[in-house]
């Protein structure tokens, strides 16, 4: 069975063909000699569905495309990775970050999330109102923090991080215990 793949201008895949579905380019010419069938030749097939634009690729071509699709194309006859340009992270991606992590900390202990959690400051029960307010003032350190950093990034005063790093990076909560 001959694979066949066409391309983009890029080389990325745009469709898979293959000969037994397809149908092969080429048949054979079939001529009766002494009462047995002999191949004389071939022909361009007419019932072909490979598009005259698809190349002929080889089975471990085919399979590395198919399993990598958006991942590899095909450059000069070989497949090679495709390098996706890197996007730096924005204002946005590090402030949404952020706060996913401050609200997973506060649903450590079932509070819906950092904002309802903050809200147990001065609370009747002395556990609960220990742990508002100490995420209250982590919170704060913990933006503090981030808007100081990412200025050095804008001003070019540090490397860009990642989003995971520089959430790495943020200051350490850690629960208080009021023996409660």
């Amino acid at each position: 069975m001959a694979y066949f793949v066409l391309t983009d201008s890029d080389g990325k895949p745009l469709a898979f063909f293959n000969s037994q579905v397809h149908g092969g380019r080429m048949r054979n010419i079939v001529e009766v000699v002494d009462g047995i069938e002999v191949v004389t030749g071939s022909e361009p097939n007419p019932d072909c569905a490979i598009p005259d634009a698809a190349m002929e690729i080889t089975d471990e071509q085919w399979q590395e495309l198919l399993e990598y699709q958006g991942l590899r194309k095909l450059v000069g006859g070989s497949v090679v990775e495709i390098v996706q340009p890197f996007t730096p992270p924005t204002q946005a991606d590090y402030s949404n970050a952020i706060q996913v992590h401050l609200d997973a900390k506060a649903r450590e202990r079932q509070y819906d999330g950092i904002q309802t959690a903050i809200t147990y400051r001065d609370d009747p029960n002395l556990q609960f109102a220990a742990e508002g307010a100490a995420l209250f003032a982590w919170r704060s350190v913990v933006w503090t923090y981030s808007t100081a950093e990412l200025k050095k990034v804008m001003a070019g005063d540090r490397e860009q991080p990642t989003v995971e790093a520089f959430i790495t990076e943020l200051p350490a909560f850690i629960w208080p215990e009021t023996g409660a």
